[in-house]
């Protein structure tokens, strides 16, 4: 089979699944929708194998929560209607841009949790940025650790260990404020002259975000 007709049948058959996808799911009714079939029917970079595939894996992502959440998720998707337009064409457009599928579930994770107000419309769209910008092994990992207090004045070697050093200085880690002498009041001296870092403000909602959505899909 030749290289085009392969890749004519993948697009076909990512169509045919987010085409259920959209007509089943839990926001066939809803705005976010109503744009994806919009865009769909414009022609080809919706067809584009990769690009359906993560949108319907970001739809497959959301539809994973039990049926009365549903029913509240669809409710509350409708009162905050303007809102999730603009989100939409943000949503849209890092899924465009990613390489990676499984960013879709990042996404979907920290969607549900903005949903149920458990993170900020600006720190939602703080987390597209940063999900679109950074490597997705780093960010699962920082997303999935053991909790923010395991970023917490962390040296540049722990936060490798922990494979998140790709992170340092981006809006997840930060590099400790705390001051030499604040070090030696707190009885801290064998941490003086050492670069300790820990997880941002934005970073400690972003994971607990992510949790929550996630929390949601089981």
């Amino acid at each position: 089979m030749s290289k085009s007709k392969f890749a004519e049948l993948v697009m076909d058959g990512a169509e045919v699944a987010l085409k259920q996808t959209m007509e089943n799911g839990l926001l066939k009714d809803i705005p976010l929708v109503g744009s994806l079939v919009k865009i769909h029917e414009v022609g080809a970079s919706v067809r584009d194998a990769l690009y359906t595939a993560k949108i319907t894996k970001f739809l497959q992502s959301l539809d994973d929560v039990s049926p009365e959440d549903k029913e509240r998720i669809k409710d509350t998707i409708k009162n905050k209607k303007e809102n999730i337009e603009k989100l939409t064409q943000k949503i849209l457009l890092v899924l465009e841009t990613q390489t990676d599928i499984e960013k879709s579930n990042i996404i979907a994770n920290v969607f549900l949790a903005y949903i149920d107000n458990k993170i900020t419309e600006i720190d939602f769209r703080r987390a597209l940025d940063v999900t679109a910008s950074y490597f997705l092994d780093d960010l699962l990992c920082f997303l999935e650790g053991k909790g923010s207090n395991s970023f917490m004045l962390s040296t540049y070697e722990d936060l490798e260990y922990s494979g998140i050093s790709g992170l340092i200085n981006s809006p997840l880690i930060g590099i400790d404020s705390t001051t030499q002498r604040d070090l030696k009041r707190q009885g801290r001296e064998d941490e003086m002259g050492i670069a300790l870092y820990a997880s941002t403000h934005f970073g400690t909602s972003f994971q607990s975000a992510y949790y929550y959505g996630s929390s949601m899909r089981k």
